[in-house]
């Protein structure tokens, strides 16, 4: 716990990345800096799950918002959704971040990379799944040479209100022999789902599979090598096998 409060205090270091930086109107930086002070009261009063709504629905407008992105990832964290405050760790990584957030960033991340025992997450939304699109027909004209033929495609018309989903469980126990003062190495074992769900059976799509594998976490970088292996149901049919090392 300590540790954890550790982490978390040193997240004070984000403030000197920008707030607001897309908003294109005064009124809209304003509505966005007032709904990211929420969020932050929110995680000040230790409700990391009140603020994540409020986070990811600033990001959805505007997502190149760094200091929005790393709340997120420390709502997340506190939250222990570990899967997604990486995630959004990682993201901001990408950006210009002082050198000071980057090494806390980083910190996270080791943190979130070595820990052990057993979590899962669950993430589910309904949204309508199948073509958006509308063609005025369904013929195509192909050239040989001089000579055009006419081919009718068979386009999916299908679409309704489905379920997206992904689920993620993970597994890990520290590995001493291979451990040090400067290297943390974990083995790990994630079974994962992914995909949509609909009553309409093309429409249905689920991807699932395990890794397992190592995990090397040292001061700045973060290694894994895994084996893995993944089938892809496609219209309740078997669509795709997949197995490597990654």
């Amino acid at each position: 716990m300590l540790r954890l409060l550790t982490l978390l205090a040193v997240l004070t270091l984000f403030a000197p990345v920008q707030a607001i930086s897309a908003p294109q109107t005064r009124e809209e930086a304003l509505r966005v800096d007032a709904a990211f002070r929420t969020g932050l009261a929110a995680l000040d009063q230790n409700a990391p799950q009140a603020a994540i709504p409020v986070f990811r629905a600033i990001l959805g407008r505007h997502p190149d918002l760094i200091r929005v992105r790393l709340e997120l990832g420390r709502a997340y964290f506190a939250n222990r959704q570990w899967g997604e405050a990486r995630r959004e760790f990682v993201l901001a990584l990408s950006a210009d971040l002082p050198d000071a957030v980057r090494r806390n960033v980083l910190a996270f991340i080791r943190r979130i990379d070595a820990r052990r025992g057993f979590d899962w997450s669950l993430d589910l939304a309904l949204t309508r799944l199948g073509s958006e699109r509308d063609f005025s027909s369904d013929e195509i004209d192909l050239k040989f040479g001089d000579f055009v033929l006419p081919f009718t495609v068979n386009r999916s018309t299908d679409s309704e209100i489905g379920l997206t989903f992904d689920i993620t469980a993970r597994a890990s126990v520290a590995v001493p022999p291979l451990s040090g003062p400067a290297l943390s190495v974990t083995a790990f074992a994630q079974p994962f789902a992914f995909g949509d769900h609909a009553r309409t059976a093309a429409l249905k799509d689920y991807s699932y599979g395990i890794a397992a594998g190592l995990r090397f976490s040292a001061p700045r970088t973060t290694t894994s090598i895994a084996l893995r292996g993944q089938q892809r149901d496609l219209a309740e049919r078997s669509y795709e096998r997949k197995t490597g090392l990654s």
